[in-house]
């Protein structure tokens, strides 16, 4: 890839990296066949792809996120159509899954998270949305008990942790029907 990639992450078998263009263009390269390159996606508007994470799994699912707010799951070496989730209005900033696999974060420069259930895609996403400025990251505790994110804060008082960061529990037992 000759353009500028926005992001990077390692399948969860190592045999992958997977990587995201400023071009809008998904890439992939086998780490065991001297780092071989293909190109798993190309967005439909050419905007740009800004973060990516791949499903714990062993579906080889890539999920991908724009600067126009879009995520989509690719399914690296099939034909088969990206699913999207739509909701975001604003760039993507980060995925990341639960350690457990089963829940999804979505952060955005539109002031939100969304939390998917992996399992059941076809629900709405919990929306969290009490946020002054751009959301930047999300991670969850060890024990996915509570979802931690970092928000981009313009304020004065930046320097105050509770105006950068905010926690949620996750309730997981509950939230996964357990």
């Amino acid at each position: 890839a000759k353009e500028k990639i926005t992001d990077i992450a390692l399948s969860p078998d190592g045999t992958r990296i997977a990587g995201t263009g400023s071009n809008g263009i998904l890439y992939s390269w086998d780490v065991t066949n001297n780092f071989s390159a293909k190109e798993v996606f190309k967005n439909p508007s050419g905007a740009e792809l800004t973060t990516l994470a791949y499903a714990p799994d062993k579906t080889r699912r890539i999920i991908v996120g724009d600067n126009a707010g879009l995520i989509r799951i690719v399914t690296e070496d099939t034909n088969l159509p990206p699913r999207i989730l739509s909701g975001h209005t604003a760039h993507i900033e980060q995925i990341h899954f639960n350690h457990a696999g089963k829940f999804v974060a979505t952060t955005s420069r539109d002031r939100t998270v969304r939390l998917w259930n992996w399992e059941k895609l076809n629900e709405q996403p919990i929306v969290l949305s009490d946020h002054a400025d751009w959301v930047w990251s999300a991670t969850f505790s060890p024990n996915d008990e509570q979802l931690l994110v970092g928000i981009n804060s313009s304020s004065s008082n930046a320097a105050k942790a509770n105006e950068t960061i905010h926690a949620w529990p996750t309730e997981i037992e509950s939230m996964s029907g357990l």
